[in-house]
């Protein structure tokens, strides 16, 4: 009994899995306080049998570092609201709060996100409900997406 009264219960994918509390991460307490954290879903996104913590976060834009030497316009320079934060979709490991993966700003931000096996191929995929920067975090949706892992990142299918 004090096993169970060990392990936390967590609904990914339709299932049960099952974490040592130990290992159970709450992300909004291990990232940087410039981090706002919108949307958030424990799930298995990446095929690799382990849930990540699926963060949708919005923090102050930053151009990618390749830009200093381009003479050329960044081509994410309008990814960002009126207060000058950009939408990023990270993934974080939930017990250790490392970053697995984390997407250069988006050019269309995320306004909440789901998990679900949208294709039925047993891989889960991310719907997404998508915003515009102009109207901020809090505005309207204004489409919806359904992205899958590639192995590299996220695409939209």
């Amino acid at each position: 009994m004090a096993t169970l009264h060990r392990l936390v219960l967590l609904i990914a994918l339709g299932g049960l899995s099952l974490l040592p509390r130990a290992a159970r991460l709450i992300p909004w307490q291990t990232v940087p306080a410039t981090w706002e954290i919108t949307a958030a879903v424990l799930a298995d996104v990446t095929g690799d049998g382990r849930p990540e913590w699926v963060l949708v976060v919005w923090r102050p834009w930053r151009d990618w570092p390749i830009e200093r030497w381009s003479t050329l316009p960044s081509p994410i320079a309008a990814f960002h609201d009126g207060r000058g934060d950009s939408c990023h979709l990270i993934l974080l490991d939930p017990h250790d709060g490392r970053e697995v993966w984390a997407g250069s700003a988006l050019p269309i931000p995320i306004r909440s996100l789901a998990v679900a096996d949208t294709d039925g191929d047993g891989r889960a995929e991310l719907v997404v409900w998508e915003g515009d920067y102009a109207a901020g975090r809090d505005g309207p949706v204004t489409g919806r997406s359904v992205w899958g892992w590639n192995g590299f990142g996220f695409q939209r299918e």
